[in-house]
């Protein structure tokens, strides 16, 4: 198809071009050279134009004179040989043809030897995959959930990052709900590690625009990227007192604006994270009253509160 182009792009060029190489001239060496001359001799007059503005020195300005003078008699020398027998033959059409000609040809000759004219991207960047790396290629989404979970189940449940890849995963196949307990259960057992936090919240985002709801404003708490930067660079206690000070900031949140469910179940959870069972069990019992006759968020809340092992009231 490219190959296609460049010969259409080659024909309409050539057909513009053809007919101003056939055309004639209308100007001849003479008419060239009559107005050159007479430039030269406006520019020669100029000199002394300059020098009375200050523009030019004498020694400038007699350097130049000398210049033009020369140029003019050159000129001059060239159009009397002109006059005496006949104009200067024009531009023979061969020659017109022959350099456009010659270039074409000489980059065809060169493409081949110094181009690629059959390269092909290679998505591996030449790097055979293994076997196992190529059976992960090959499979279909839903195969790499049943592999992951499979993986997750054989090394414990303790891992927070096979959760994270489970939920990455489930987020690209649109099962958002399972995606979303996935970050959650990474996030319980990273104990609320700040870049898992991040993508939880990206998560959470993300599903909110597609189901045409508003993004949650207090989500588990908001990090941006340099806080995560500033955080990698804290010791362990020092983390956990960051993380502690965002849980308060979104308990002071809620005392605000109470009737955020979701803020409620990170607010619960994140109180179990951090060994602050009494105070889950306070945030769940004020979460119960908040919704005291909403069926399904009571539902959300005594599902949690069984998952946590929080005492029910």
């Amino acid at each position: 198809m490219i190959w296609l182009v460049f010969i259409l792009l080659l024909a309409l060029a050539a057909f513009l071009v053809t007919p101003a190489l056939f055309r004639p001239s209308s100007v001849t060496a003479k008419d060239a050279l009559t107005r050159e001359l007479a430039a030269s001799k406006h520019q020669l007059s100029q000199i002394d134009a300059e020098v009375a503005s200050g523009f030019l020195d004498e020694e400038g300005a007699g350097r130049a004179r000398r210049a033009m003078e020369r140029r003019i008699l050159k000129l001059g020398d060239r159009l009397d040989a002109l006059n005496a027998g006949k104009d200067e033959p024009a531009l023979p059409t061969w020659m017109k043809f022959a350099v456009p000609a010659t270039i074409i040809v000489v980059s065809a000759g060169l493409y081949p030897l110094v181009g690629d004219p059959f390269y092909t991207p290679n998505p591996t960047n030449d790097r055979n995959l293994s076997p196992e790396e190529q059976a992960i290629a090959d499979m279909t989404p839903a195969g790499l959930e049943a592999m992951l979970i499979q993986r997750i189940e054989q090394s414990g449940q303790g891992d927070p990052t096979g959760y994270v890849f489970l939920g990455r995963i489930r987020m690209d196949m649109g099962k958002y709900d399972e995606a979303l307990s996935s970050y959650e259960t990474a996030l319980n057992l990273s104990q609320n590690h700040p870049q898992i936090v991040s993508e939880y919240n990206q998560a959470l985002a993300f599903v909110a625009r597609q189901r045409g709801e508003e993004p949650p404003s207090s989500s588990a708490p908001q990090i941006d990227d340099q806080d995560v930067q500033a955080m990698n660079e804290l010791s362990a206690d020092q983390q956990q007192e960051r993380i502690r000070g965002m849980v308060d900031g979104l308990a002071a949140r809620l005392q605000d604006d109470p009737n955020d469910l979701q803020g409620w179940l990170r607010l619960i959870r994140a109180r179990t994270v951090l060994g602050e069972t009494d105070l889950a069990a306070a945030s769940l019992s004020a979460a119960r009253t908040t919704f005291e006759g909403d069926s399904e968020a009571l539902s959300a809340l005594n599902q949690l509160g069984d998952e946590l092992g929080l005492d029910a009231e």
